[in-house]
């Protein structure tokens, strides 16, 4: 048995992805460095959400926090939620 149920395992990345959505700071590909490793965990730059690789796009929110998204595709993911934030203004 898992030691977190679906739901909790999901209910970050909603968050995450609603606060990506509604920034209104900037939004850019970013790399982590090795030492901030893979799982969701606080950075020098803000939360990590990551499961491999070292791609990421950092999210600048309206209250100043940052955040980063691990992806394989930062410069797509980067444009689909600066089209997303778009469309929300």
């Amino acid at each position: 048995m898992p030691a977190c149920t679906t739901r909790r395992d999901e209910l970050p990345v909603v968050r995450v992805g609603q606060a990506a959505v509604q920034a209104s700071g900037s939004i850019t590909p970013a790399r982590n460095s090795w030492p901030y490793g893979w799982g969701i965990h606080r950075t020098p730059h803000g939360w990590l959400y990551n499961v491999s690789g070292w791609e990421a796009v950092e999210v600048a929110l309206a209250s100043g926090k940052r955040l980063r998204l691990g992806t394989d595709e930062p410069r797509r993911l980067t444009q689909v939620l600066l089209v997303a934030t778009r469309e929300r203004a």
